[in-house]
């Protein structure tokens, strides 16, 4: 299954991104200041969106380096803390297969997370979570 979604450590380009971040677009040199500003529980709000997520669909953990995927059976066990977050280095980052959607979501710098989509309906259909969790999310 791996394959059906990436090549090389990135997902195929036959997947669009949309960015889920705190902000409702990109932030721009003059509010890069809010980067640095962030709080846990600003921070948090991403663990609640795969939270809600996992209670939904089904998701699957994608490991690039074994080139493999794993059912997510407890999502606490791939939770950051907000600590953790801060120091991640981008090989560190989590992605997972959105099963029923057959879409993906990873994480991202700049406390964004990407959905992967092919653009049929997938993301109509995750935007109330991501809003829900007080997330914001738009086309790059």
């Amino acid at each position: 299954m791996y394959e059906e979604y990436c090549a090389d450590y990135s997902f195929k380009s036959d997947f669009k991104p949309e960015f889920v971040s705190l902000w409702d677009g990109w932030l721009g040199k003059d509010n890069l200041h809010k980067l640095d500003e962030v709080t846990p529980i600003e921070w948090g709000k991403f663990n609640s969106l795969l939270r809600q997520l996992s209670q939904h669909y089904t998701l699957l953990a994608i490991s690039h380096e074994t080139k493999q995927v794993a059912q997510v059976f407890d999502i606490e066990a791939y939770l950051s803390t907000y600590e953790q977050a801060m120091n991640k280095e981008s090989d560190q980052f989590s992605a997972f297969i959105i099963q029923e959607l057959s879409c993906a979501i990873s994480e991202s710098w700049d406390h964004t997370y990407i959905i992967w989509h092919r653009g049929k309906g997938e993301i109509e259909l995750l935007s109330p979570h991501i809003k829900a969790c007080n997330l914001e999310h738009f086309c790059g």
